[in-house]
Parts: structure tokens; C-alpha cells; sequence
């Protein structure tokens, strides 16, 4: 821990769960002396622990024992004494009646009539669809960069939070009789806006509290951070759901389409307005405000907008004075962040640190400037490999000062191609690089930008990071580089680095480069590592050439700079590290492909390995608690939970294929997420409106969007981004189309207990959050996409047409 004691976390967390409570006894989920009961025993846990330990702390230093372990039990003194102020302030907030008659205070009583029609209920459904949605994407974005996790992280999150909303639904069943679900919903609206924006402005605190930078937090810790993070957030989402379809029971549906109509109006504002204009910490206030608009409607006073102009207000405030700055600069101590923003392809923040820039995309470092000697290694021991190269293909970095190096080569054309489209913008606003003329920038795609060139290099630079998630995996897999040779002339020369082999790599990082090496030998004759600042790894189907002092001095290259110069650099050394690469790298390993990424599962494997086997032992626990609710519930839930699970599944799918093909997964979530929910609302609508459509037609909708997924993979490296996109869209439309018109048709066919919409919601949920463990889990891992479809395709398609 950074900090000594838990201040912030200790009142967060008291205070945030004490007001989920008050939230549900409001719904009349537990009753108010329950919820009492719980905190006067906390109250006394903690008044027995705090004092116990003050008396052994009193008695250490009267007698002087000298104990050892007397820091420990200050540390726990105090903690608990935080523990015990915060809740000792709930009590008196508790008896503040008693306390009023002397002080003379007078509490303020009024009592007010609501009627709840039809339209304030669906209304209140939209507001809950919309910021429900909204705030699950931001929390998404922002745990992936304070976790640095990849897409796997990513598909994880969504599916505890639909285990916390299932709970939640489940809860929320059980609601009393006589309250007040207009006021309960603002409540909890109130409630999940306020929590989500706590969590994503001290994220970094918290982060930076229980693990400083530079310690390898332990998955379960991670698991269990972001469930406390997300539960207050989530956990209302079911609950309100489950309250709204009881107040209309015989319409549940509506409120189920009007929820997914916000969720698809919150997801598409996020991903094709607000993420162009704001960051996340902006964004959140942003979608609260909207929110609040909504909730608001119509304006009957002036009263009803003093919440929304509240959050504008703050808004501005938050802009104007660096708050979002000073937030992200949490996670980043010790450097002074200059800007943060969002991208399609994930969030970006530049430090400074004296004359030196950093760029980071979701808290994993891009490049930075002033690193003179990775500068002057990459370009210099790629461009010696030829005679006067006349066109070289720079992918990402141009701005870290591999420009500056490429000039002093005067007569070679440079296409410098940055796929991110902020990150480039960002570059040219802080990056002082004077581009010669023959320097032609492109903000495009890799992969789509060489489907349409007609070119071929004599050298290639790809210096995006090594292959820990998909989208970077894109760069190294045996698909791209085919694609890349063909752009080639025929001795053009292909380099990338990786962060080093080292002398005694973990078997899961050995066996990542040895993918990587074997992926690179399978497309090209000839493959050396030069070893530096990094390990460069160069590719051609001519020679190529690793004793780098006699070869510079040959090309006359090095008196210009500073490190790569022949006086500077031992081939011996180089030779002898290339030997070793080689050795390290020479047993047989499965080629890198789109299909069955290697490296990145390698890399997943090696964070899980440093913990021991008790991490493999909680996920296989965990994956048969999912699995369980199949097989101990009734035959309605059984089989909703198989369309959640397929539902889930499908959707995991398309969006990891999308990030696979155009590395845009991270941009475009919540227009996904959007487009789903909406599919959900048009299939819960269609259900008994439109005669023509039957069960067997949506089974069969459902079967063929994982058909039309399967060929999309195969075809994707010849497919327009628009296209991809188009495809995507429409699949994920077909699939959540046929869920949404299940969900009515199983709710439908089961008992008319008013409870039954909540409770087939929380087995939709449930098979959700199973359906996105076992595809990024158990399939992908160990049998590739391909066959992880089509393994679905058969089995779901069987349970369906037997069994629902």
C-alpha cells in the first residue's frame, strides 16, 4: 500500500454501501430494522476492535514490551477508527431527531401524491436503459486503463456486471407493496450516477493505494476491486428493472423495450457523439446530465431542472479547472499529465517529464520522446540492411523521433501510416517534428491501407507494442504478414522489436516469441534479432546481415549519431545474442494467426502463472457457479438462460472479430452494446404484433447469425471497414432481435406470478455472464474463433429446436 491508512477507501465504501442499503429498504427488499441491525453490529465490531487494540497499544508502551508486530496493530487501530468515525456519524445522522429537540433544529416534513402512470413508468425505464448502459461502457473504459487490461478484461466486465444486475433483478422481485417507484427509481438513479462517478474520478487513488505503480495486482484482486466498483452501480440497474415491470405487470414488456431503447439512445450518443468531444471523466457527467433531462420532462417548473443545470455546472467546472487532469494524474505519480482523451482504439494521456513526452493508451506506455538510442537502433539497423532504400513504410511512432532519423537518409520517400486518428492529432499538438517534403502522413487502418495500395517498399517499420492484446496482435499475426510481403520488393526488409527475451525467460513469454518467431520464419526466408534497447527483429526473403559495426562502416551510416555507430556496437556481443534468440526460440510452437492468437493467450497465461495454482482452482470454481442456475432451475429459466448464454456468446464474438480485423472494439463498445439492446427492444416488440414471424423463424435468425459470423472471420482480411462494421452491426441486430422476442415468448409461456419477468430477466443475465466466461475462458483459448463458432452453431442450435 502507498498510503498508511485507508481513508478514502474505508469512507467510500461504508458510505456507498450504507446508502445501497437505505436504497433497498426503500424498495422494501430488507426491512428497515434488518438494515439497522447490520450497522449497529458493525458499529460494535469495530468499537471492540478499535479499543481492544488501543489497549494493547496503552500496555506496549507502559511496560515497554517492545512487540514487533506493534505496527501492525497501530495500522488496524487506526483503520478501524476510520471505520468507526464514519459509522458512528450514519448513527447520529440515525438520532438526529433526538438531538434536533435540544439544538433546535426542525426537520422539514411534506407529503406528496404521485400517480404512476404508464408513460412516467417507461420513461422512467428509458432514463434507467440509458444511463445503465452509459455508465457500464465508461467504467469499462476506465478499469482497462487502471487494470491495463486487455480485450479479455474487457468481455470480463461486462459479465460481472450482468451477474450484479441478475442480482439485483432477483432482489428486486422481492419489493414490497405501497412504494413509491418514481421516486425509488430518481433514487437509484441518483444513486448509480453519483457511485459511477466517485469510482471513475478516484479509481487511481484507490488503485494507487492498494497497489502502488509497479506492482502486479493478482487477478482475484482485480476481480474483487472491480465487483466493489461496479455493484453500486449495477446492482440498482436489476433492481429497478425488476420494480418497474411490477408496477405494469400486464405490459413488463414495455418497460423491457423502453429500457433497451435507452440503452440503445445512451450507447450510440456514447460511441458516435461524446466520445469525439470528451473524455471519460466528462463523459460521465455528461450522461448524468442527459439523464437528468430525461427524468425531468416534461418542465412543468423551473425546480425540476436545478439537478440537470447542477451537473452542467459542474461540468464546466470540472473542465475549466483541470479536475479530469488532476483525476488521471492519480494514476500516473510521479509525472505530470499534460492531456488525456478518448479514441476509438482506446483512452490516450501524454506526461510530461522535464523535455520528455509519454504516450500512453490505456495505461500501457506507446513510445515516448528523447530516447535517442531506440530511435537511432530501429531505424538505422533496419535501413543498413540495403543500399540506398528508396521507400520505407513507417507504421505508428513518428513522432517519438524516428522521423528526425529517417532524414538523414535525403533521398527516401517515407509513407508514414498512424491508425489512430487522436493519437496522431495529440502527436502533431505536442510533438515538435519537422516533416520533410518526401514524408506523406496517413491516418488509416494498416491493414486497410495496404489492401488498397499498389506500391512496394524496400523497408517496413512496424513499431507498435508487442502482442499482449488483439488489437496489437494484429501487426504479428501470419495473416498481415502475408499481406505486408506482397508490399515488399523482393529483398525489402520487414522490422519490429519486442521488449527483450532476456537471459531466463518464463516458459509462457518463451513461448510467445517462439510463436512470434516461428509465425515470422513461415512467411519469410531469412529471420535475425539484433539485440539493443530492444530486440529487433528482422525479416527478408534476402540476407540479412547482424554484424552491424562492419556494415555501417560499410554504408557509411553512424557518423551522425550518437549510440549506432560502428565505434559504438559489438557484433560479438550482437552475434552472440542472436544465437541465443534463436536457441530460445527453435522448439516447435503454433503459428500466430487471426484464428488462435498465441502470443496474447501466452501472454494472459504469464500474468496468471506468477500467482500460483489457487488462481486456476477460484476460475474453475467460478465457471461451475455459472453453470449451476442451468441445471437447478425450472424448465422456463433453463431455457432462457441457454438464449442469454447464446445471446452473450454471439455478441462476444462479433465484437473481439471486430477488434480483430480493425482494432476498433474499444471505440465502437458501446454503439455494440447499443445496437444489441436495441435488437432487444424490436424483438420484445415484435412479439405477438407481428403475426408472420414464429418461434422457428427466430430460432433460425438466431443459428444464422453465427453462420454469418463464421464467414465473416474467414473473409475479413478482404473486407472494408465499412463493411466489417456493416456486417457486425447486423449480425449483433439479428441475434439480440431473436433473445428479445424469446424473452417475451419463455416469460409468456410460464406462470403468471408477477415476479416471473424479474426473475427470467436475472436467468438471461445469468446465461449471459456464463456465455462470455466459457467463449473467453475455455473456447478461445483452447480450440481458436473458428471452431469456438462453430462449436456453438451445433450445440445451440440443437438445444434450441429440442428444448425451447
Amino acid at each position: 500500500m502507498s498510503s498508511p491508512y485507508l481513508l478514502i477507501p474505508i469512507l467510500l465504501a461504508i458510505t456507498i454501501y450504507y446508502l445501497l442499503g437505505s436504497l433497498m429498504v426503500q424498495a422494501g427488499i430488507i426491512s428497515f430494522s434488518t438494515h439497522r441491525k447490520f450497522w449497529n453490529f458493525a458499529l460494535l465490531f469495530v468499537f471492540l476492535g478499535c479499543a481492544i487494540l488501543g489497549i494493547l497499544l496503552t500496555i506496549n508502551i507502559n511496560y515497554k514490551l517492545g512487540w514487533s508486530f506493534v505496527k501492525v496493530i497501530l495500522q488496524w487501530h487506526v483503520q478501524l477508527g476510520i471505520a468507526m468515525s464514519v459509522v458512528a456519524f450514519i448513527h447520529t445522522l440515525w438520532h438526529r431527531g433526538y438531538f434536533s429537540k435540544y439544538l433546535l433544529f426542525r426537520g422539514r416534513q411534506t407529503k406528496t401524491a404521485t400517480v404512476n402512470t404508464k408513460q412516467q413508468l417507461v420513461k422512467s425505464a428509458f432514463a434507467l436503459g440509458l444511463l445503465s448502459v452509459s455508465l457500464q461502457v465508461l467504467l469499462i473504459r476506465q478499469f482497462t486503463k487502471v487494470f491495463q487490461g486487455n480485450e479479455f478484461l474487457i468481455t470480463w466486465i461486462i459479465g460481472i456486471w450482468m451477474l450484479l444486475s441478475a442480482a439485483g433483478a432477483i432482489a428486486g422481485s422481492r419489493t414490497g407493496n405501497g412504494i413509491n417507484p418514481q421516486k425509488l427509481t430518481r433514487m437509484a438513479l441518483g444513486f448509480m450516477f453519483l457511485s459511477a462517478i466517485i469510482f471513475i474520478f478516484l479509481s487511481g487513488e484507490i488503485r494507487q493505494t492498494f497497489f502502488p505503480s509497479g506492482v502486479l495486482i493478482p487477478p482475484y484482486h482485480v476481480m474483487v476491486m472491480i465487483v466493489v466498483m461496479m455493484t453500486p452501480t449495477a446492482f440498482p440497474s436489476g433492481m429497478v428493472y425488476a420494480l418497474l415491470t411490477k408496477q405494469l405487470k400486464s405490459e413488463y414488456s414495455s418497460i423491457y423495450a423502453y429500457e433497451a431503447l435507452g440503452s440503445l439512445a445512451g450507447g450510440l450518443l456514447l460511441s458516435l457523439v461524446i466520445i469525439w468531444i470528451f473524455n471519460t471523466y466528462i463523459a460521465a457527467i455528461a450522461v448524468g446530465f442527459l439523464a437528468s433531462l430525461i427524468i425531468a420532462y416534461p418542465l412543468k417548473n423551473f425546480a425540476r431542472l436545478a439537478f440537470p443545470l447542477a451537473l452542467l455546472t459542474i461540468g464546466i467546472s470540472v473542465k475549466i479547472l483541470n479536475f479530469d487532469i488532476k483525476a488521471e494524474s492519480l494514476l500516473f505519480p510521479g509525472q505530470k499529465v499534460v492531456s488525456v482523451t478518448d479514441s476509438p482504439h482506446g483512452s490516450i494521456t501524454v506526461t510530461g517529464s522535464e523535455d520528455q513526452l509519454n504516450f500512453f493508451e490505456n495505461g500501457t506506455m506507446l513510445f515516448g520522446t528523447q530516447n535517442t538510442i531506440y530511435c537511432e537502433e530501429v531505424v538505422h539497423y533496419t535501413m543498413a540492411q540495403r543500399y540506398m532504400p528508396s521507400k520505407v513504410l513507417l507504421v505508428s511512432g513518428g513522432y517519438a523521433g524516428l522521423i528526425d532519423e529517417l532524414k538523414k537518409y535525403k533521398l527516401v520517400k517515407v509513407d508514414y501510416v498512424e491508425p489512430n486518428p487522436h493519437l496522431l492529432r495529440m502527436s502533431q499538438n505536442y510533438c515538435k517534428v519537422d516533416f520533410p517534403d518526401n514524408t506523406k502522413i496517413t491516418n488509416s487502418d494498416i491493414r486497410g491501407f495496404l489492401r488498397k495500395l499498389s506500391e512496394k517498399y524496400d523497408i517496413a517499420i512496424i513499431t507498435t507494442p508487442e502482442p499482449t492484446s488483439l488489437e496489437q496482435n494484429r501487426f504479428y499475426t501470419i495473416e498481415f504478414l502475408k499481406l505486408l510481403k506482397k508490399h515488399l520488393t523482393a529483398d525489402g526488409v520487414l522490422s519490429i522489436s519486442l521488449s527483450g527475451i532476456g537471459n531466463y525467460p518464463s516458459a509462457p513469454k518463451q513461448k510467445a516469441y517462439t510463436s512470434i518467431a516461428a509465425t515470422f520464419k513461415s512467411v519469410f526466408r531469412k529471420v535475425e534479432v539484433i539485440s539493443g534497447e530492444r530486440d529487433y527483429l528482422l525479416a527478408s526473403d534476402s540476407t540479412i546481415r547482424i554484424d552491424m559495426a562492419q556494415l555501417l562502416s560499410e554504408q557509411n551510416i553512424g557518423e551522425a549519431n550518437l549510440y549506432v555507430r560502428p565505434d559504438y556496437i559489438n557484433d560479438e556481443h550482437i552475434a552472440q545474442r542472436n544465437h541465443f534468440f534463436h536457441e530460445q526460440t527453435q522448439s516447435t510452437q503454433k503459428i500466430n494467426t487471426d484464428n488462435h492468437p498465441w502470443p496474447v493467450l501466452q501472454n494472459t497465461l504469464g500474468y496468471l502463472s506468477m500467482f500460483g495454482d489457487k488462481v486456476w482452482l477460484l476460475m474453475a470454481v467460478g465457471v461451475v457457479l455459472l453453470l449451476i442456475p442451468f441445471f437447478v432451475t425450472n424448465y422456463h429459466l433453463r431455457a432462457m438462460y441457454a438464449v442469454g448464454f447464446a445471446g452473450s456468446a454471439i455478441q462476444t464474438l462479433y465484437l473481439l472479430t471486430l477488434q480483430i480485423a480493425a482494432g476498433l472494439l474499444y471505440g465502437t463498445l458501446g454503439a455494440m452494446i447499443a445496437l444489441f439492446m436495441g435488437g432487444l427492444a424490436l424483438g420484445s416488440m415484435a412479439n405477438g404484433k407481428v403475426i408472420s414471424i414464429k418461434p422457428k423463424h427466430i430460432k433460425i435468425s438466431l443459428i444464422g447469425s453465427f453462420i454469418i459470423l463464421f464467414a465473416l472471420f474467414i473473409t475479413m482480411m478482404h473486407v472494408e471497414i465499412w463493411l466489417l462494421i456493416a456486417i457486425v452491426s447486423a449480425g449483433i441486430l439479428i441475434a439480440s432481435f431473436s433473445v428479445g422476442y424469446l424473452y417475451i415468448s419463455i416469460t409468456e409461456n410460464s406462470n403468471s406470478n408477477p415476479n416471473q419477468p424479474a426473475k427470467t430477466y436475472a436467468a438471461d443475465l445469468m446465461g449471459s455472464a456464463a456465455g462470455i466466461v466459457i467463449v473467453t475462458l475455455l473456447l478461445i483459448p483452447s480450440i481458436g474463433f473458428l471452431s469456438s463458432i462453430a462449436v456453438l452453431l451445433v450445440f445451440i442450435g440443437i438445444y434450441l429446436f429440442l428444448k425451447v
